[in-house]
């Protein structure tokens, strides 16, 4: 397998990755890795609009992250989604 060497890794290709990705590559002669983490993205709700809802309830496609209770009388700790 042939090694490929790049100018440049971003980890993470969410909102400020892409960006970045994008500015770093308006130059011909850099090269650009952009890894991110998570699987193939064949779950066919995440190609419908309205399929954030039944994505949510499955928590297929997240960390699993949840906040702290907050001191208050009704403390619970809340779901907090973020996609893999």
């Amino acid at each position: 397998m042939a090694r490929a060497a790049c100018d440049y890794v971003i980890v993470g290709a969410g909102s400020a990755g892409c960006a970045l990705a994008g500015r770093l590559t308006e130059d011909a002669n850099s090269k650009v890795l952009v890894l991110e983490a998570g699987s193939w993205d064949r779950d066919p709700w995440i190609h419908i609009p309205l399929g954030w809802g039944k994505i949510l309830q499955k928590r297929l496609h997240d960390w699993m992250y949840f906040s702290e209770p907050e001191r208050s009388p009704m403390a619970a700790a809340s779901n907090a989604p973020a996609a893999r």
